[in-house]
């Protein structure tokens, strides 16, 4: 099978700019973006259509957009030797089934667009529906130079889910506290060693040990003083007690 030719990025939103940024000075491969907005940042030479995608052959074409266009936009160009791959971690390959060679590039990490990305951190898990389109994906991998696990579609449905818990909740959660420390002036940045250590301690301990706090010590004195200071703020009240009460019957069994 011949390598890539080159690699169409389709879309320029979080993923596919921090994709776009690490791969635009690699002289190994040639590189175009498709977008629907203007970056007078980049390269204009690189920016293609849709319709030029006729004239690829043997290229890898990344689909970088939102979960609902990916099955609309891969319609919008036909079936060819090019290799179709989203990065999406809730869509299947069946919104690509109109492509005989599809895939999905799933890096594990939360994007944002002025944030840096050290990719060589960043698992990545793959799913294809032939080997042409996972010999593609391994050169993928290794012009990002990033380690990728090929793991079945059911199996990236539930990682999917576990980041949301692991991830997008904890970061809700910690919109919370900061949300409570307005009214005393300082700054969220003060619990930066505490959520580093928080880190170290889940990948080393595991998070059943790692686990501490009023409701695993069933600490009721100190949870009802808490929830007298949370008077006024019915959401975080409410949040309080759920997880008070799970990690409680979790824990005091």
């Amino acid at each position: 099978m011949p390598n890539i030719h080159s690699i169409v990025i389709v879309g320029l939103g979080n993923v596919g700019n921090a994709i776009y940024t690490y791969l635009v000075d690699n002289d190994d491969v040639k590189l175009y973006y498709i977008s629907s907005k203007q970056r007078l940042d980049l390269n204009q030479s690189k920016k293609i259509e849709i319709s030029d995608l006729e004239k690829f052959s043997n290229s890898l074409i990344v689909l970088c957009i939102p979960d609902d266009a990916i099955q609309s936009v891969s319609q919008s160009f036909a079936d060819s030797s090019n290799v179709i791959i989203h990065t999406s971690g809730t869509k299947t390959l069946q919104v690509l089934d109109n492509h005989s060679h599809s895939g999905i590039w799933y890096p594990l990490n939360s994007f944002s667009f002025n944030f840096p990305v050290v990719w060589s951190d960043i698992p990545v898990f793959t799913c294809s529906n032939d080997s042409i389109t996972e010999k593609h994906l391994l050169q993928f991998s290794e012009l990002m130079e990033v380690k990728s696990t090929r793991i079945t579609e059911t199996t990236k449905e539930i990682l999917h889910l576990s980041a949301v818990f692991a991830n997008n909740f904890t970061n809700f959660m910690i919109t919370q506290s900061a949300e409570l420390l307005e009214s005393t002036g300082l700054d969220i940045s003060i619990f930066k060693t505490l959520l580093n250590n928080m880190v170290d301690k889940l990948i080393q301990l595991g998070p059943i040990a790692a686990q501490t706090g009023p409701a695993k010590r069933d600490d009721i004195g100190v949870i009802n003083r808490h929830l007298n200071l949370l008077q006024g703020h019915d959401s975080s009240k409410r949040i309080y007690r759920l997880l008070t009460d799970e990690i409680r019957s979790k824990y005091l069994k």
